[in-house]
Order: C-alpha cells, then sequence, then structure tokens
C-alpha cells in the first residue's frame, strides 16, 4: 500500500537502503 514509497524513502527505513525499485514490485506482493 506504499506505492507512493521511493529509494529515498526505503534510505529512511534502514532496512532496504540498498534496495531498488524492485521493491516496488515487492510490496505490491504484500
Amino acid at each position: 500500500m506504499r506505492e507512493e514509497i521511493t529509494f529515498e524513502q526505503w534510505e529512511w527505513d534502514g532496512t532496504e537502503v540498498k534496495i531498488t525499485p524492485l521493491t516496488h514490485k515487492r510490496e505490491e506482493e504484500r
């Protein structure tokens, strides 16, 4: 539900800092 999340937001999470747009697909699966 966080499709607005971007690679910059991920960095803030501190979990997937070096994550790429690929995460978007993973979040959609959730």
